[in-house]
């Protein structure tokens, strides 16, 4: 699935990686930087910024234009949320570095692979 791709299959979900960008976006108006506040690696963070910015959720959230208190609201409960994550993903025993998740399925692709191709007809 291309990079595109999944960012269109995402567009109805509303992730702690857009609340980051909406909080930080409302605050500077800045898409790239908004995406680096996000979490987004430098690389993507100037595309994913441009894209983010489309999204139909940030529209409707720069448009509420909020207040500098609900503002500090919004980053209060974001701040909330990413510690709740971070308690989930010490419970579920989730790395946080997910290259290394990314490497195992890797692995078990490649050895799923290795066992469909001993059952061949011509290995019958």
């Amino acid at each position: 699935m291309a990079f595109s791709s999944r960012l269109k299959s995402h567009r109805h979900l509303l992730t702690l990686e857009t609340l980051k960008f909406i909080s930080g976006f409302i605050e500077h108006g800045n898409a790239s930087l908004a995406a680096l506040d996000a979490g987004i690696p430098e690389t993507y963070a100037s595309r994913q910024g441009q894209w983010l910015k489309k999204h139909p959720m940030v529209i409707a959230a720069v448009e509420r234009e909020l207040d500098p208190r609900d503002l500090q609201k919004l980053k209060s409960a974001v701040r909330k949320i990413d510690v709740l994550m971070e308690e989930c993903k010490a419970i579920l025993g989730l790395e946080e570095d997910y290259s290394n998740l990314k490497r195992s399925r890797t692995r078990a692709k490649s050895s799923s692979r290795a066992r469909t191709r001993k059952v061949t007809p011509t290995s019958l």
